[in-house]
């Protein structure tokens, strides 16, 4: 019957969802990284794919998704989510088994608002057009991460609700930029970074001063 297909489809989506997201949380979890431009090149952006050992196009074969609604599910349920910013990569972890908010995936409209913004300001030399930005419900963070690293807005506050920041902590500081050389009697003020972004080989690039989150009360 209808309600008995229903009941059938949802245990299936629920047991491809455990299925993707079995290695969340785990040291030797797999760390290639769903990158929203691989995965949208062939109707958001002209720019050509590009895939190396990290990343996946889609399942990395011929079967790739093409229509949005099937890109989006896929992007939604990868652990790991990366958008490139010029020649480097965000990274920022999901937590897509999560039920009790929503903040545990970047939605799509964080991915869109960010290609708008970045097709109408981001080809000006002009940095900062977007002044001071505050954003209300950051979610697992992407967004804000892309307005502080692009150099579109000076300052990103980042506001979640106490469920959601744990999350949304871990994928910022994963995602700064560390000054070493500072504090330690050095005179060396290079900014470099030895690991990569949740176990990737993509090292942070968002500037620490462009960027803090703070709890919603």
């Amino acid at each position: 019957d209808m309600a008995g297909g229903t009941k059938t489809k949802k245990r299936k989506r629920r047991s491809l969802k455990r299925k993707r997201i079995s290695n969340y949380g785990n040291e030797k979890r797999d760390c290639r990284v769903a990158v929203f431009q691989d995965y949208t090149s062939g109707f958001v952006s002209p720019r050509t794919p590009v895939s190396d050992g990290s990343t996946t196009n889609g399942d990395g074969g011929d079967n790739t998704p093409t229509d949005p609604a099937s890109v989006f599910f896929e992007l939604a349920n990868s652990p790991l989510v990366g958008y490139r910013v010029d020649d480097k990569m965000l990274v920022v972890r999901q937590d897509s088994d999560c039920e009790i908010h929503t903040g545990g995936i970047v939605w799509e409209t964080s991915y869109l608002l960010a290609e708008y913004l970045s097709a109408k300001f981001g080809g000006t030399k002009t940095q900062y057009l977007l002044g001071k930005t505050l954003e209300i419900g950051a979610g697992c963070g992407m967004l804000g991460l892309i307005l502080a690293t692009s150099g579109l807005s000076s300052k990103v506050v980042l506001t979640e609700a106490s469920e959601v920041m744990k999350n949304l902590k871990h994928n910022v500081e994963a995602n700064l930029i560390q000054e070493e050389g500072r504090g330690d009697g050095s005179d060396d003020d290079s900014t470099t970074q030895k690991t990569g972004v949740h176990g990737t080989e993509y090292l942070p690039l968002c500037p620490s001063d462009g960027i803090c989150v703070k709890q919603l009360r």
